[in-house]
């Protein structure tokens, strides 16, 4: 097939290959080729020597803004060899690109009166201002993280967490799932973890703060006391075997629970002792791909006991949903849980 280009651009881009080649590769095989190529006619050889005097020009280009080489490119892109007649000096046409490319730089360079004002308004870098480390994990995903001030932190499956530590204090942000910490005591240091409107503060201590919900935050303790508050600037203090959830910022009442079950999701069990109903279905559908809607479900204090596996959390779902006479229909990926109606 034919090049739709003009024979002078076929010249130009088979010069610029050749010298590519043997600047990458020299060889007496390649200069060879090069003179077989400027031999085979006047215009070869005229060709030839534009493509090598630009090829010298490119290396003091390296260290130029870079839009100054996509000038030269642009340039060569234009075809100018294309607009010179035969008969024209060829010293003449290689003088051109070169006044291109000093105009261009002349134009980059000399500053406007708009650059000016943007400059002169723009606010000033914050030089203290710490930028959040991430922790995250995926789907079937438990992994154990060392924080900047080697406290330790748990993420449970799709868990994500950022810490930002300065000199007066320790910030932590859970923003999705479940994190356990286990804080390296530091009186002069506190020790904040922020999950939704949910404030947790330490000073060292083992404690877990999870998501059952987008907006139901748990918050228990395997060890130590812990300060919990919400953004309504109400707050209570947890002990070891305490636990206590947050529907936005309204805190619930403190429960009690067994330390020794509290931290057993990392080693893959889910156990319940008297646990609320609500909370348990929440915390097996936080391991499955369904969202749950208990909304319909009345006689929220009822109360489960049992061990699951989390990798086998759907069917545990299902299980206590029959258990407890529960039933349901389901709008794409989220169960509307529902009393079964009597017979």
């Amino acid at each position: 097939m034919p090049s739709d280009n003009s024979p002078t651009d076929d010249l130009q881009a088979e010069a610029f290959e050749l010298l590519a080649a043997c600047r990458q590769q020299a060889s007496r095989e390649a200069e060879i080729a090069i003179e077989a190529f400027r031999d085979q006619s006047p215009r070869h050889a005229e060709v030839l020597e534009h493509a090598r005097l630009l090829q010298e020009i490119a290396p003091s280009l390296k260290h130029e803004k870079e839009s100054l080489w996509d000038a030269l490119w642009l340039w060569l892109d234009l075809r100018w060899v294309r607009w010179l007649e035969p008969h024209i000096n060829w010293r003449l046409a290689t003088v051109l690109p070169v006044v291109l490319i000093c105009a261009v730089a002349i134009l980059l360079v000399q500053p406007t009166q708009e650059n000016d004002v943007i400059v002169s308004s723009a606010e000033p870098a914050i030089e203290d201002e710490q930028l959040p480390i991430e922790y995250t994990t995926r789907w079937q995903e438990t992994r154990e993280f060392t924080l900047s001030d080697g406290s330790t932190a748990w993420l449970d499956w799709r868990t994500s967490i950022s810490e930002v530590f300065g000199d007066s204090a320790r910030h932590v942000t859970v923003h999705e799932g479940k994190a356990a910490f286990d804080v390296v005591s530091n009186p002069d240091l506190p020790f904040f973890v922020q999950a939704g409107e949910v404030t947790t503060e330490v000073t060292g201590t083992q404690f877990v703060v999870h998501f059952l919900t987008p907006t139901q935050v748990e918050v228990s303790v395997l060890e130590g006391n812990v300060k919990v508050s919400t953004s309504e600037h109400t707050q209570v203090i947890l002990v070891a075997a305490q636990a206590v959830a947050a529907e936005g910022s309204a805190l619930g009442q403190v429960e009690a629970r067994a330390s020794e079950d509290m931290g057993l999701w990392r080693e893959g069990l889910l156990v319940y002792r008297e646990r609320a109903l609500t909370d348990a279905l929440y915390e097996l559908a936080g391991y499955t791909r369904y969202s749950l809607d208990l909304s319909r479900v009345l006689g929220s204090e009822r109360r489960i006991s049992g061990v699951f596996f989390k990798d086998q959390a759907e069917d545990a779902l299902l299980t206590v949903l029959e258990s407890q006479d529960l039933t349901f229909t389901q709008d794409s990926n989220r169960l509307i849980v529902e009393p079964k109606a009597p017979f």
